[in-house]
């Protein structure tokens, strides 16, 4: 999972980079890493756990990330900003009443 990961999110920053174009690996919210990660999962599940023959599910994996990402462009889906969680958390935290224990 992780090599693949890494080689088509690699690929694409290379391609970009070549390009002379801001690479969608940087863009805030782009669906990029996140879809080769799902699709590299879906292969797995195909090919692993359905048994079915490498080329096969290797299709309907390169079929699924071409579908997603093309969708989530001209849908322009974003995932939510990232966010500090330790911060949440003590705001969490201070918001509780204190009592005795």
């Amino acid at each position: 999972m992780f090599l693949g990961l890494v080689t088509s999110v690699g690929g694409g920053v290379i391609r970009d980079v070549l390009l002379g174009e801001r690479t969608a690996l940087v863009s805030p919210g782009e669906l990029y890493a996140t879809v080769a990660l799902l699709c590299g999962l879906l292969y797995v599940a195909l090919a692993v756990g359905l048994k079915l023959p490498a080329p096969l599910a290797e299709a309907a994996a390169i079929a699924g990330a071409s579908l997603l990402r093309l969708t989530a462009m001209w849908r322009q889906w974003r995932l939510p900003h990232r966010f500090d969680l330790l911060q949440l958390l003590d705001r969490i935290h201070a918001r509780r009443p204190r009592g005795p224990p």
